[in-house]
């Protein structure tokens, strides 16, 4: 079994604005849900841990995880830029 992030409209998001972040579970026929993490870096972020949709809060960059649901030894992290509105 495997995790697979992937960033459909790019790996940046700006501050108060969000980014949807999509992740597939393999092979096919697993369990296709993950929880979603995020851990602060340089920025911050917050992320809805079952929609994946993040809103970037601070400018830098932060760490996303998704986990699988059926397993939770099985994850991928992906790094996202937050960049500032200014």
């Amino acid at each position: 079994t495997a995790v697979t992030i992937s960033t459909p409209n790019g790996d940046t998001v700006a501050e108060n604005a969000t980014l949807a972040l999509e992740a597939e579970v393999t092979p096919n026929g697993s369990n296709q849900e993950v929880t979603w993490a995020v851990a602060a870096g340089t920025g911050t972020a917050t992320i809805d841990a079952e929609t994946g949709v993040l809103t970037g809060q601070t400018a830098g960059t932060v760490t996303v995880t998704a986990t699988s649901v059926g397993n939770s030894n099985v994850s991928d992290t992906q790094v996202i830029t937050v960049v500032s509105t200014l």
